[in-house]
């Protein structure tokens, strides 16, 4: 699965929300790949770590001793161990299986990397999933390889007034937040309210 959004958004506030979601739904080993060992660390301390000790649902899945619990790298949980590791450290890229992985920025790791992140859920066959996070991608390096030849789809919503599907498309740096939709004279009435 591959997720693009513009940056600063809620890129990975949504990632950390499928991990947790994953922890208390269906448990599995998951690791969360970020570029290098500093960036991991701080996203750790800074967003994930609060995210779970802030969450009591999700911070009853870990053991009761606290040195089984984990650091800012390791949260083990009872049962779904969650790895935070570095894509520009070979030894995270090639260790033990994970059932799923999560790429953050994958576009910025080293030619070869994601490969080698990928093959870690090998073992895991058709129940592996891997998860691509990202504000974009260079021509030709493999997050564009693999978003120009996957499969993709658009999500739509249907306009309040004539129900057409319409594409989604959210504010930008002119119109912050909120949901856009044509308007015009085939949306407002004279006056400028919607038509319904």
């Amino acid at each position: 699965v591959g997720l693009f959004f513009p940056p600063q958004v809620f890129k990975t506030l949504l990632v950390q929300l499928n991990v947790l979601r994953t922890v208390c739904v269906e448990p599995e080993r998951a690791g969360l790949y970020m570029k290098t060992g500093e960036e991991t660390l701080s996203f750790s301390s800074e967003k994930l770590a609060p995210l779970v000790n802030g969450t009591p649902i999700v911070s009853t899945r870990f053991p009761s001793q606290a040195d089984d619990r984990g650091g800012l790298k390791l949260f083990r949980f009872s049962d779904a161990p969650v790895s935070l590791l570095a894509a520009d450290v070979r030894a995270h890229r090639n260790s033990r299986s994970l059932q799923t992985v999560y790429l953050d920025e994958a576009w910025q790791y080293e030619k070869g990397a994601m490969q080698e992140i990928f093959a870690r859920t090998d073992s895991f066959g058709w129940r592996s999933r891997k998860v691509i996070a990202s504000t974009g991608s260079d021509v030709d390096d493999e997050t564009d390889t693999l978003w120009q030849t996957g499969e993709r789809w658009e999500w739509h919503g249907a306009c309040p007034s004539c129900n057409a599907i319409v594409p989604i498309e959210v504010g930008d740096h002119e119109n912050p937040g909120g949901l856009k939709w044509p308007s015009d004279e085939r949306t407002r009435e004279p006056d400028g309210r919607w038509r319904i």
